[in-house]
């Protein structure tokens, strides 16, 4: 909100607030079959990523669950490529600043790491025809080592997998998260300006804050919150701490521009049905892109 929470406006101004936040891309883990396979704490690099799923895939366990019938798989590409090129970099794109481009070594390397990762039986076989919440439900029945999803499903993991559900930032080169924001305006012509005032202030206040980290959010003000020792509410607020230190929090890519989130659905869904490669897909991204931002 300009000016501050608490801050009432003349009329004139417009006070904006952020009020929620979402983390997606952050990387949810299974710590039974964690500790099953050999594993002890979770990866802090690509290279540590990979090794633990390699060592998933030898013990019988799939290593990385997935739903992609609604393109959710771009959100591999996009945390593999923002950590790869860095937050400010990849925001660039995301937020359609002129000569931006997707053609971008971190972009590539998500690109062909989904590839790869297909190839290796990372992924479930039946990816392209789950949606995200088929995947949360499959996650927490327990397939899964890893799970790369929100914080808005956390609740339903917390509640699935219990003590067993834990959650990191998506590891590699730079802390990186994909995220956005609720956001609130008053209008300047607004009939019940001080009304709308009032609830923005609310929105801010500790008994809204624990409120929404109830329900898997991040409010504005986690100074207000807290969560026991080892659980993934708990996880999520180090994330986020980590996150905001590092300025490392990037806008979605589907949302950059708006017909890019039909675009991200075929095209990853055409990688991991063996239809195309990395630079094509780079490619048809690009393209749908120029489209709009020229």
């Amino acid at each position: 909100m300009a000016g501050g929470p608490g801050r009432r406006h003349d009329g004139n101004r417009i006070p904006l607030c952020r009020a929620l936040r979402f983390l997606r891309g952050g990387l949810f883990y299974n710590k039974a079959l964690a500790a099953k396979v050999g594993i002890t704490a979770a990866p802090t690099t690509l290279d540590e990523l990979e090794a633990d799923m390699a060592k998933a895939k030898d013990a019988g366990v799939l290593p990385l669950q997935l739903g992609n019938a609604q393109g959710h798989a771009s959100f591999l590409v996009q945390s593999i490529g923002q950590s790869e090129d860095g937050a400010a970099a990849a925001a660039k794109w995301a937020f359609g600043t002129k000569s931006a481009s997707f053609d971008t070594d971190g972009n590539k390397l998500g690109a062909q790491k989904l590839l790869d990762w297909n190839a290796k039986g990372y992924f479930p076989a039946t990816a392209n025809s789950v949606d995200l919440q088929g995947a949360v439900a499959k996650f927490g029945a327990g397939e899964g080592l890893f799970f790369v999803d929100g914080n808005w499903d956390a609740s339903k993991i917390s509640d699935a997998l219990k003590a067993d559900a834990g959650f990191a930032v998506f590891p590699g080169k730079t802390q990186t998260a994909i995220g956005s924001s609720v956001g609130y305006a008053i209008s300047a012509k607004s009939k019940n300006k001080h009304a709308a005032a009032a609830f923005l202030d609310f929105v801010h206040s500790p008994e809204a804050s624990k409120l929404a980290f109830e329900q898997g959010f991040l409010p504005a003000d986690t100074a207000s919150v807290s969560a026991a020792s080892g659980t993934v509410q708990q996880d999520l607020l180090t994330a986020f701490g980590q996150l905001r230190s590092t300025n490392g929090i990037v806008p979605f890519n589907n949302n950059a521009p708006a017909t890019m989130d039909k675009t991200l659905t075929a095209e990853t869904q055409r990688l991991i049905g063996g239809q195309s490669d990395a630079a094509a897909f780079i490619g048809a991204v690009q393209d749908n892109w120029v489209k709009v931002h020229g």
